[in-house]
């Protein structure tokens, strides 16, 4: 591995995200059983360059000693990076952000009823998002380009996990229609030009089953199935998506369910170059066979047509070449999750550590950690990260 793994080091509580926020709102604290604190405020670097706002989630014990659930932030710009963090009522998974409210940030659950909106001025949880007695969360969403509407991945726990697309109003989040998934156990979903289409990963049923693991293509405003892409093979299950600008996708899975030890079967990363077919990477052996259990996170380098994966329980990132769907690096780290991209886009930021939280930058240029970089230690912990500076 690059680097040993220290123990995380202390995280002071600031204004959450440490850059020009008010105090923790009061009774959200209080329902939470916080206390209020004075406003913090922190200048932005003017330095060129931008790495970004990294935002992820957590389920760790906090530097106090607190054990509980977490939105972490890593801000790279400023003149020593800065690290905070803010309790939440449950695990997140998702993370949206509101297009034109750029404070607001709803945020999901994965297999849950949990889901909520944060505001990012004031750095506390304004109010929770429900769903219908027989439905789950599935980790993801979406709001319109307008902002007007909120879209959610959910199932119906009472139906065999049917996937359903909640529609919201955003300004209410009250549930105001639906259309299918077209397929079972939704998870990530990501809108597409400009909010005409939807993209969506189903995992399928349980291993056995008859409901096969898909990537459906939705028109929205007809709530019609435009295309289904299924595997070419049964094994594993769809997780998340990249898309790239020209509509390729880079897909990682995890064992489908219900097949044997979940930790010891191979998971999978599965490309579609813009107008081909979809093939999941088969070689190299040495590499895909490491590819144990979940790949979990993904994102695609446009410039280089360069896909990142992560496996956490094989401690591996690897990298592929989208448009001739092979193999270009791999690195090893300790359970890595969370792979986003840098404001300038020059390096792809990852979060690690097995029971820890740390986040290293890794360069686009090289496939290596940037020199001179040293890894921070946050209470990430989460399966993904956004890139978000929300004030700019």
């Amino acid at each position: 591995m690059p680097h040993d793994l220290d123990q995380p080091r202390p995280i002071h509580r600031r204004q959450f995200l440490g850059l020009g926020l008010a105090a923790l709102g009061s009774s959200w604290l209080f329902a939470c059983g916080g206390k209020t604190e004075a406003p913090v405020v922190a200048s932005r670097s003017a330095a060129a360059g931008k790495k970004g706002l990294i935002i992820g989630a957590s389920r760790a014990v906090s530097p106090t000693g607190e054990n509980g659930f977490w939105l972490g932030t890593v801000d790279f710009d400023q003149p020593e990076v800065q690290v905070a963090h803010m309790k939440m009522p449950f695990f997140g998974h998702g993370m949206v952000p509101h297009p034109i409210e750029r404070q607001r940030l709803a945020v999901f659950e994965k297999r849950g009823r949990g889901a909520c909106e944060v505001d990012l001025a004031v750095g506390g949880v304004t109010r929770m998002i429900e769903t219908l007695p027989n439905r789950e969360f599935y980790g993801h969403g979406a709001f319109s380009a307008d902002g007007k509407l909120c879209y959610a991945a959910e199932s119906d726990v009472e139906d065999d996990y049917v996937g359903v697309i909640a529609l919201r109003d955003a300004t209410t989040m009250a549930i105001i229609g639906e259309f299918p998934s077209f397929g079972s156990a939704p998870h990530d979903l990501h809108l597409i030009d400009g909010g005409r289409r939807m993209v969506v990963t189903n995992g399928g049923d349980k291993w056995g089953g008859e409901v096969l693991p898909s990537v459906t293509i939705i028109d929205v405003a007809k709530r019609s199935l435009i295309e289904k892409i299924e595997f070419d093979g049964p094994r594993i299950n769809a997780g998340h998506v990249a898309i790239a600008q020209d509509g390729g996708l880079a897909i990682v899975s995890a064992p489908r369910e219900g097949m044997g030890d979940g930790k010891k079967e191979i998971g999978a990363l599965s490309l579609r170059p813009a107008g081909g077919k979809l093939v999941t990477m088969r070689e190299p052996e040495a590499v895909t066979s490491a590819m144990i259990s979940e790949t979990l996170s993904v994102a695609i380098h446009e410039g280089r047509r360069l896909v990142a994966a992560t496996t956490p329980l094989g401690n591996l990132v690897t990298f592929w070449d989208l448009d001739r769907c092979r193999h270009v690096a791999s690195l090893e780290f300790d359970g890595p999750r969370g792979v986003v991209l840098s404001e300038d886009q020059s390096e792809f930021i990852v979060s690690y550590g097995t029971g820890k939280g740390f986040i290293t930058r890794i360069s686009v240029a090289t496939l290596k950690e940037v020199p001179g970089s040293k890894p921070v230690s946050t209470v990430i912990t989460g399966s993904h990260l956004i890139n978000y500076r929300w004030n700019a």
